[in-house]
């Protein structure tokens, strides 16, 4: 029998009832040891509407992934800014605004990622609201290897992206 280890993962969403059920199964049977759960279903360690407003529990800069921060900037401050200013809490910030929730989130998901050993991130949806486009871009920097979830059309499938 081959013994399949536990995977150190990050959770990105899955806040619907059924999903809650799902990641939770796959908790008890230790197929996953969800070191966090973003979104805002109960179970989450970290919520969802606080990262858009930079509202969250900060720890010490580490700046462990300072290495890659220049690339990861360039590739994503855009494309950040224009999904963040989707948010109507986003109307009037300015450049600086962005530039520190982009900072903020780029050192939570680094630390995140690094200091937890994380395996795999599980994306309830693709990037597209600005945090999960952060998390998104550390992980596959990182060689995190990363799976995105997508409804169709049909609303009767669901069918993954897996990212390595």
């Amino acid at each position: 029998m081959v013994e399949i280890s536990t995977k150190n993962v990050v959770i990105w969403g899955f806040n619907s009832e059924s999903s809650v059920m799902a990641i939770n199964m796959l908790k008890e049977k230790n197929i996953i040891d969800a070191k966090a759960w973003i979104g805002d279903a109960p179970e989450c360690t970290h919520d969802l509407v606080s990262l858009y407003v930079g509202d969250f529990k900060k720890d010490q800069y580490h700046g462990i992934a300072q290495n890659m921060y220049d690339e990861i900037f360039c590739n994503s401050i855009y494309q950040f800014m224009d999904m963040m200013s989707r948010h109507s809490f986003y109307a009037e910030k300015s450049f600086h605004d962005y530039l520190n929730i982009f900072n903020m989130q780029f050192d939570l998901f680094s630390n995140l990622l690094i200091g937890n050993n994380i395996d795999v991130v599980l994306f309830v949806g693709l990037p597209h609201e600005g945090p999960d486009l952060v998390l998104y871009k550390v992980a596959k920097k990182l060689n995190v290897k990363t799976i995105l979830f997508h409804q169709t059309s049909d609303c009767v499938k669901t069918i993954y992206h897996k990212i390595t």
